[in-house]
Formats: structure tokens, C-alpha cells, sequence
């Protein structure tokens, strides 16, 4: 079904590729654009894999998702819950993030994910139930500062989605991603300051063919003594860093660079 979905997408409809292709040339200028083509194309397989994945997830069992999706920081876990260190986690649109939940299954900490509600709030809560049945919690994000308030006395570890555009322009992070200025949410690095709390980046990998591991590590062990714009630059990196190795499979369906600099001109 992706393989013929990936047909209708990227060859009969042309689904954003427009915008996928000039995302890939501006961040791989030296690259040919044969070498550019066969990286969409290649993209959009994993973007439809990524997406009817997500809806099998509906009909997944757990055990089925913990075949599927591994979790190898299992240690690490345990030992911050150990320590009663509560966490910030950030990931990325990055091959199957939505399986990150599995993750739910094996925290001993409260797991909390900061999201960004659908505009339709059907669609909204049908998404949820799929989520959250493996135990991880979501959270609307204009409820994340109650939350942490509430979760103040708990040991919980509350991710977030950091690498898309920012809901507020206004209050973006500005950092080098891929040699060119980019706009980024400041939720994750924000809250990280404000409690005082050690940061980590989540790595999703794919394996095969529905099958990823993911595993956690330290980006800031102290976020309150890092300067402003230093985590969310240390994320970008990393990530970048992550892209290049493997590019089609991170989510280039967005109008990532939509936004210029506070500072830029108009030529």
C-alpha cells in the first residue's frame, strides 16, 4: 500500500513536491540534481510508510509496538528515575516519531509529550486515544507551565517536537541549521531553564522496513546554566548532524524556511 501510495503522491499528484525539492536544494547545495531527485523520491517512501504506520497504530498491541520499535536506553532511564531526576527529552520529525510512545511502556518515570492540537477537535481526540493507550500522556502545549507546576513533586520526563516552525515567530529561537539562519520553538529550552533540568535527544532510527530503535542522549546535563538559544542551537546541530546521514527521512513536507531573521532585508 506505501509503495503505491508513494507512486500517486510523488509522480500522479506531485504532494508538496515542490517544496520538497527546494528545501533538499537549499540545504544540499552540492548536490547534483539527479542526487536531489533520488533523495525526494526516496523520502516519499518513508513518508508514506511513516503515515500508514501511524494510523496502524490504532490496531497496534503493545507487544506488537515493543517488536517494532525498540527502546535501547533502557538504562538510562532507569537510572534518572533512580535518582529521582526528572527530564527534558527533544525529538524530530525524524523517521517514525509518532512510535516514540512506546516509550510509555517503559519509563518508570511519568512520560509527557507537549503537542500542538489539530484544529479539528474530532480528529484531534481520535489521534490521542491511539497515543496515549501505550501510557504515555499528551499535553496541549498552552497547558505545558500548569504542568510542570503540577508534576513539580514527580519524577516525569516531558518531551518535545522541536524542530518545525516555531507557533510564535516573535519569541523563536534564531540558529544555524543546515548554514542558514531557521526560526525555532523555544518551549523545549525554555522550560528546561526555567526548572533546571538536565536535557536529552531522542534518536529515532529506522532498521528496516517498519521496524526503528530509539534511544536518548545527554544534550545539557544543567539547562538552567546554559545560555539563551544555546540548547535549542545544540539540538539543531545534532539533528542536522543526524539528516545528513540518512536525509530522507526527515519530514520535508514543510515550508521550513518560510521565515526570515528579525534583522534580514528585503534585496
Amino acid at each position: 500500500m506505501s509503495d503505491a501510495l508513494r507512486v500517486l503522491l510523488f509522480s500522479v499528484l506531485g504532494y508538496r513536491k515542490k517544496i520538497v525539492l527546494q528545501n533538499l536544494r537549499r540545504c544540499f547545495p552540492d548536490k547534483s540534481e539527479q542526487e536531489i531527485q533520488t533523495i525526494a523520491w526516496k523520502f516519499y517512501r518513508n513518508f508514506c510508510d511513516v503515515t500508514l504506520e501511524s494510523i496502524k497504530t490504532f490496531h497496534l498491541s503493545p507487544h506488537e509496538l515493543q517488536r517494532r520499535a525498540q527502546f535501547l536506553s533502557q538504562s538510562v532511564a532507569d537510572e534518572l528515575y533512580q535518582k529521582k531526576q526528572s527530564i527534558v527529552a527533544i525529538c524530530s520529525h525524524y523517521a517514525n516519531w509518532e512510535w516514540c510512545a512506546v516509550v510509555g511502556l517503559h519509563a518508570r518515570q511519568k512520560a509527557l509529550t507537549i503537542y500542538r492540537p489539530l484544529a479539528n477537535p474530532y480528529i484531534n481526540r481520535y489521534g490521542l486515544q491511539s497515543r496515549q493507550a501505550f501510557g504515555m500522556t499528551f499535553v496541549p502545549n498552552h497547558q505545558t507551565s500548569i504542568t510542570f507546576e503540577n508534576h513539580k513533586d514527580q519524577t516525569i520526563a516531558v518531551t518535545f517536537l522541536a524542530d518545525q516552525n516555531p507557533g510564535s515567530i516573535k519569541k523563536a529561537y534564531w540558529v544555524q541549521f543546515f548554514n542558514q539562519p531557521t526560526a525555532c520553538p523555544y518551549g523545549a529550552e525554555k522550560h528546561a531553564r526555567a526548572n533546571n533540568l538536565p536535557v536529552y535527544y531522542v534518536q529515532v532510527s529506522r532498521v528496516k522496513r517498519g521496524f526503528y530503535t530509539i534511544t536518548m542522549s545527554l544534550l545539557h546535563p544543567n539547562a538552567a546554566q546554559a545560555a539563551e538559544g544555546e540548547i535549542t542551537q545544540l539540538f539543531m546541530t545534532t539533528l542536522e548532524k543526524h539528516i545528513r546521514q540518512k536525509p530522507e527521512d526527515w519530514l520535508w513536507t514543510h515550508r521550513r524556511w518560510k521565515h526570515q531573521p528579525p534583522d534580514a532585508t528585503t534585496p
